[in-house]
Order: C-alpha cells, then sequence, then structure tokens
C-alpha cells in the first residue's frame, strides 16, 4: 500500500502561475554563421565588382537609422524586463548612434565643410572608433553588473565626447592621408578597437550563456558583426577599396541584425504573450471554476451544518457530503468513546450495506490520521487492511480517505471515506474543507448534548419524583424538554394531597429560560406545598403565591391552574393565574375547557382571585398542562388548543381512566417528535368517591 499525507493548508493553495514566455537564441550558432556571412560577402567584394561611390551616402544614413529602430526596441525591452544589462547596452547604442550621426553630417559627400561643426577628416575618422566602442563598452558594463546609477553619467560624458571630438577639441594624431589613405596610426588603433571589440564580445556571450533571451543574443551577433567590420577597415586601408565597402556593409548589417532581429523579438514576444495570456487565462478561468464549485459544495454543507443540532445529525450531514465529493462507497465519522480506547462510528452511511454496532481500536495510524490527513490508495490490486476493520463496510474497498476533525487546538474525531478509486484533487479538497467544518459542528453538538443532559437532569430534579399513591385518584404525569435550546425551562407540575379526601392538582409556568427561572419554580413549588397543606382553598393558595412573588421581585412572568379535588363531595374548584384553563371530560360528554375561576398572573398588584366549582361525575378526566402542548409559533393557541380538546374527548372515550396509556397518545399526537418549548403535563382520573385508586410513580 502507498501512503499519502497532506497538509490541510496544502489542499486549499492556489496554483503557482506558470513561466511567462521567453524566445531563445542559441547565441554561438548565430555569431558562427555571422561570421561565414561576413567572409562569403568579403569573397564576393573581391571580384571588384563594386557599388558607385554615391552609394556610400545611403549606407552611412542606413546604419544610424537601423541603430535607432534598435535603440527605441532594446529599451523598451530593458524596462518592461529590468534587464540591466540590456538597458547598458541601450546606453552604449545612444552613444554610438550620437557619434555616427555626426560622423555622418561630416562626410565629404554629404558636407565638404565637415558639417556644421566642421569636423575635419582626422575627427570625422575618431568618431568612426568612438561609434564602435561605445556599445561593447557599454555591454561590458552591463554583463559585469555594473551601478544602474552610473548610465546617465556615462551616457553624458559619452555624448559630449562625440561633441568634443566632431567639433576637433580632442587633439588628435594624424589618421587619415592626403588622398583619403590610413595612417599607420589610424590601423594600429583600429586593430587595437578589434581587440577591445572582440573581449566584450566575448565576455556578453559568457554573461548571456549560450542559449539567452533572443535580444540578448542579437546583441552578441551584433557586436561581432562590429569587431569584422573594424578588421576590415584596418585591413582596407582606404576609403572605396573592395574591402573597405566590405567594412561598410558589416556596419549596416550589424545594426540591421540588431533593429529587424530586435523588431522580429519584440512582435514575436507580443504573439507570445498573448498565446501565454489566453492559455493563462483559461487554466485561471478552470480554476475559478474549481474553487467556485469547491466554496458552493462547502457553503451548501455550512448550511446543512448549522441546522444539524445532536453528533448525530452533524455525523449524517458530514458523511453524506463527504460521499458526495468524494464519490465514495461509504463514509462514517469516528467519535472516541469516553474510555478513549476505541473509536465509535456516528452517522454511518453510504451504498455497501454495514454490519452495524462495529468499533475500530485506536491505534497508531488513527492516531496519526487525527493529527493530519491520510490518504490510502490501492496498490498491486489489495484492499486496504486496518486493524479492527475487517468486519466493517470499509473491509471491501480499496481506498481510503482518513481526516481530522479540527475543533480548537485538538481534534474531536475522524471522517473516514471509503471508495472504489482514490479521490481526485478536488474531492480532496472539499473533504478538507468539510473536515475543517466539521469538526467545529461535530464541537458545538457534543456541547449542546452535554449542556442539555445537564440541563434536563436539573429540571427533573426540580419535579416530583413520583406521584402520591392511594388518593383516590387515577394519575399520570409528564414532563417533555423543548427543542430550542438547552436551557432549564420554568414549566413544572406537582400532585398535594391535603387531606384524606382532597388532592391538589397543579401545573406551573415560569415564563422563561435558564437557573433564575428554575430557581423561581422551586420557590412557588415549595411555597405551593406549605401553602396548600395550611389552607387548600385555591384562592388563598394563590393569595399566599401572589405575596411570593412580589417578595421575590421575580422578573419572568409565573403562572399557574390550581385544581382542588375533593373527593366526597365529586367536586373540584378551580382558579388560574395566567394559565391556560384546564381540560375535563366525563363520559357521555364532550370535552370541555373549565374557562372559569381565571385571573391575571401571580404578582398582579391588589388581584382578586376567584374559583369556580364544578361538579364532577364517575369516570371524570382532568387534563392540566403548559402552553407547550399546544402553542405553535406560527398558529398560536387557535390549532393546538382545538386538537387537544378534540383528542382528550376521543382517547377518553377509547381508554377511559387510563391515564398513563392517555398521556403517552396525547403527547404523541400533539407534540409529535419533540415541541419547541418545554411540555408539563398532569391527568387524573376520577373513577368515583367510593372507588379509590392506586397509581404508579409519574412517568418522564
Amino acid at each position: 500500500m502507498s501512503l499519502r499525507q497532506a497538509g490541510h493548508a496544502d489542499a486549499f493553495a492556489v496554483d503557482p502561475r506558470s513561466d511567462e514566455p521567453g524566445r531563445r537564441l542559441d547565441a554561438y550558432r548565430a555569431v558562427t554563421v555571422a561570421a561565414v556571412v561576413a567572409l562569403l560577402y568579403v569573397a564576393a567584394l573581391g571580384t571588384k565588382h563594386l557599388p558607385p561611390t554615391g552609394l556610400a551616402v545611403a549606407f552611412f544614413a542606413a546604419a544610424p537609422l537601423l541603430c535607432v529602430v534598435a535603440l527605441l526596441v532594446v529599451t523598451a525591452r530593458a524596462r518592461a524586463t529590468a534587464d540591466t544589462a540590456l538597458a547598458w547596452f541601450g546606453t552604449g547604442l545612444l552613444v554610438g548612434l550620437g557619434a555616427m550621426v555626426l560622423q555622418f553630417l561630416a562626410f565629404p559627400l554629404v558636407a565638404e565643410q565637415g558639417g556644421l561643426l566642421g569636423t575635419d577628416r582626422q575627427s570625422s575618422a575618431a568618431l568612426y572608433l568612438v561609434f564602435h566602442l561605445a556599445a561593447p563598452l557599454a555591454a561590458v558594463a552591463g554583463a559585469l553588473e555594473a551601478p544602474a546609477r552610473l548610465r546617465t553619467p556615462v551616457l553624458l560624458a559619452g555624448l559630449l565626447l562625440d561633441l568634443l571630438v566632431a567639433a576637433n577639441l580632442v587633439p588628435l594624431p594624424e589618421l587619415l592621408g592626403p588622398t583619403g589613405g590610413f595612417t599607420p596610426a589610424l590601423v594600429t588603433l583600429e586593430w587595437v578597437v578589434v581587440g577591445v571589440v572582440a573581449v566584450c564580445t566575448v565576455v556578453w556571450a559568457l554573461s548571456a550563456g549560450r542559449t539567452p533571451a533572443s535580444l540578448r543574443g542579437w546583441a552578441g551577433v551584433a557586436l561581432s558583426l562590429m569587431a569584422y567590420d573594424v578588421a576590415l577597415n584596418a585591413l582596407g586601408a582606404q576609403r572605396f577599396s573592395a574591402v573597405w565597402w566590405a567594412s561598410l556593409s558589416l556596419r549596416v548589417g550589424s545594426y540591421a541584425v540588431l533593429g529587424l532581429a530586435a523588431v522580429q523579438g519584440a512582435l514575436g514576444a507580443l504573439r507570445d504573450l498573448e498565446s501565454y495570456a489566453t492559455r493563462e487565462l483559461g487554466r485561471r478561468e478552470a480554476q475559478l471554476q474549481r474553487s467556485l464549485g469547491l466554496t458552493s459544495r462547502l457553503l451548501t454543507s455550512a448550511g446543512d451544518l448549522a441546522a444539524a443540532v445532536t453528533t448525530a445529525d452533524v455525523a449524517a450531514v458530514l458523511s453524506a457530503d463527504a460521499l458526495a465529493a468524494a464519490d465514495g462507497q461509504r463514509a462514517v465519522v469516528l467519535l472516541p468513546t469516553p474510555a478513549g480506547d476505541e473509536l465509535t462510528p456516528v452517522g454511518d452511511t453510504g451504498r455497501l450495506s454495514g454490519t452495524g454496532g462495529w468499533r475500530v481500536p485506536w491505534t497508531d495510524l488513527w492516531r496519526d490520521a487525527a493529527e493530519q490527513a491520510v490518504f490510502l490508495d490501492e496498490v498491486n490490486g489489495r484492499a486496504v487492511e486496518l486493524p479492527g476493520l475487517g468486519t466493517t463496510p470499509f473491509a471491501r474497498l480499496s481506498s481510503l480517505a482518513m481526516l481530522p476533525l479540527p475543533a480548537g487546538d485538538g481534534r474531536v474525531g475522524l471522517l473516514v471515506v471509503g471508495s472504489h478509486t482514490p479521490a481526485g484533487a478536488l474531492g480532496r479538497e472539499v473533504l478538507h474543507g468539510l473536515a475543517a467544518q466539521g469538526g467545529q459542528a461535530v464541537a458545538r453538538a457534543l456541547a449542546f448534548e452535554s449542556e442539555r443532559e445537564a440541563a434536563e437532569t436539573l429540571q427533573r430534579s426540580l419535579l416530583p419524583a413520583g406521584l402520591p399513591v392511594g388518593t383516590g385518584l387515577a394519575m399520570a404525569a409528564r414532563y417533555l424538554p423543548g427543542e430550542r435550546g438547552v436551557q432549564v425551562g420554568g414549566d413544572w407540575y406537582d400532585v398535594v394531597q391535603v387531606s384524606r379526601h382532597e388532592v391538589a392538582l397543579v401545573v406551573g409556568d415560569v415564563m422563561g429560560k435558564g437557573l433564575h427561572a428554575a430557581a423561581v419554580m422551586g420557590q412557588l413549588r415549595t411555597a405551593l406545598r406549605a401553602l396548600a397543606v395550611a389552607d387548600p382553598a385555591p384562592a388563598a393558595v394563590l393569595h399566599g403565591l401572589d405575596r411570593l412573588t412580589r417578595e421575590l421581585d421575580v422578573d419572568e412572568i409565573a403562572t399557574i391552574a390550581y385544581v382542588l379535588v375533593d373527593l366526597r363531595s365529586a367536586t373540584a374548584r378551580v382558579a388560574r393565574a395566567g394559565h391556560l384553563p384546564p381540560l375535563l371530560v366525563s363520559p357521555g360528554c364532550p370535552a370541555e375547557l373549565v374557562e372559569g375561576g381565571g385571573s391575571p398572573p401571580l404578582g398582579a398588584p391588589a388581584t382578586e382571585r376567584p374559583e369556580h366549582t364544578v361538579a364532577m361525575l364517575p369516570g371524570s378526566l382532568w387534563v392540566l398542562y403548559t402552553d407547550g402542548l399546544v402553542e405553535d409559533r406560527d398558529t398560536g393557541l387557535d390549532r393546538g388548543l382545538p386538537e387537544l380538546v378534540r383528542q382528550v374527548g376521543l382517547l377518553h372515550g377509547e381508554l377511559g381512566l387510563d391515564a398513563e396509556a392517555i398521556a403517552t397518545r396525547l403527547l404523541t399526537g400533539l407534540s409529535g417528535e419533540g415541541s419547541a418549548d418545554d411540555v408539563a403535563l398532569l391527568l387524573a382520573g376520577f373513577a368515583g368517591a367510593s372507588t379509590p385508586v392506586e397509581t404508579s410513580p409519574a412517568g418522564s
């Protein structure tokens, strides 16, 4: 098997941008070809078929024009690519361009008197040497990485030298004879220039390498042609000879190669960049589509996880989403057992049937997976074999993805996805994202369940442990915690046997949540028991609770329904303080709400507490409840209360005084799987004055 691990941060890394296109030139081969072409050209001119003398003006003019073209492209590319070496080369071209223009203006066929500056023949020859040295020397400065800040001073100094030479202000030896022939001094200087240019060319070539960027390579070719130009000029030693024409032609060729290659290279670079941009946009668009798909999946999962409350709900959502993301066959969330030595599956789902009740030992591999994602892929057709998985659905799968579920600084469990083929790159990214979201959701659900369990334990500890027996009433009670939170509620019930023939039935509600509401509920229940024993009359009990409520300065509204049943006289006295009316159903009569005895909630100032007396028939059933049983957020009491009356009537006709069965059926019929609010329910059946009934402890 192969084991590959991938960190969470790497899963979401953006692919790096691909390398920008760059045209390359085999500089060594190009220099060799240039040398061969130069030799062939010189050989051709050896046939004595020379161009007319006037054509020299065109050659002299073409060189600076081509130099201008090359200079513009070289400067633009140097700025665009931040190439300091090219920038230095451009500086040398500009100095050489100035010298070429000044020499052209002083050429005898253009201006007999040496042009505007009166440049004599000696200075004109010196300008020839200057513009052949400017570009090579600047190229060496660039190759040797001379500071960019020196370029401007060098440029100004070079242009100043051009002007001084052209104005005959630089002392010079005799370079040209009376008939235009080259003196030994000029020939010697030209051979020195040839050596310098050759060295500069070699330095440039070595710094650029064999396959430099296209423009750098052509610059090297141009430098080599400059060396041939000066060498031929020295060999000719006289204007308008065959070798001199070859030299002049190579001068034009040097800048023609550089200018045309620069333009062609720039156009090629634009085409390459356009193609590159199109490819890069397509690649980025594909990445964006992938990211949008990933985001959409994670947002959908986040919404599902936000709606999940329990660990089972969270695990079911997480497993289903992971299964879809990885195109897997089985997915499960593994949570540590309380002992910490095993992992138990939650939310086990998939296309393969499970064995049920399975667990896996907490081995080193699972511990590794709890720290960093582990992906196990099939190799040589062998299925994945892990300790403890032999009897699980994963034993038949060849690829497993195991990802930790992070929460804060720790891990709360593992997400495991099994499939026949390994998950792709996008699938793994989604799994990483799901695991990150799922860890927080599982931690929240675990905290919710822990707090809810504690809240329910506290709530039940404040309610009666059981209902009294031997009261002569068939009783049943239920308390159902609400589904909307983990805080303790204020719903409660109680049964107080105040005398041999009198039993007080009580249901109350402290509107609110939290420990304060529970504390008020406990105080009210304790006070009611004491008050009922002292004076069980409903009005007296409610007045006593009023006084207590005012003294407690209760912020929450407290309501109560109090029914004092007299078994001897078969009557009941009812008083309500802001509570829903109790329900009474008698044999042969429809169920009805006992509306009498109503008054404001407890603690209302200067409140009368009226009572309402009801006669009971043998077989009558009392139903006391809190609003959580009948109230709906959308419809209020309009639907729930009539439905309670209807169901009590039907169940009483079917089950008689079987209070336990009726209580169970009522909760199922009215609350379904759960109520948004707490529910307290108390039932008491009156069999008759002479037929006491033993009852069992309260249900839950």
